[in-house]
């Protein structure tokens, strides 16, 4: 299986490959799926570090627009 992120990080691109031998002792690919995941950066996974990184991204964002702090 190979997964690679998505432009904006939301989506995982998935091709999976099965591999098999022919009678002459070759390899080749014997069949393939291609998906995609799309995830929610606030629902999941549901993770509490990453939930907590949330509150305090949201909590940072909430400060600097109430006080109009440059962001560095």
């Amino acid at each position: 299986m190979l997964v690679s992120p998505g432009e904006e990080g939301n989506r995982v691109g998935m091709l999976e490959l099965t591999i098999a031998r022919t009678v002459a002792g070759r390899s080749r690919v014997s069949r393939f799926a291609n998906s995609f995941r799309l995830f929610n950066y606030t629902a999941g996974p549901d993770d509490p570090l990453v939930r907590q990184r949330i509150h305090d991204y949201r909590e940072t964002l909430r400060v600097r627009l109430e006080s109009d702090e440059d962001i560095p």
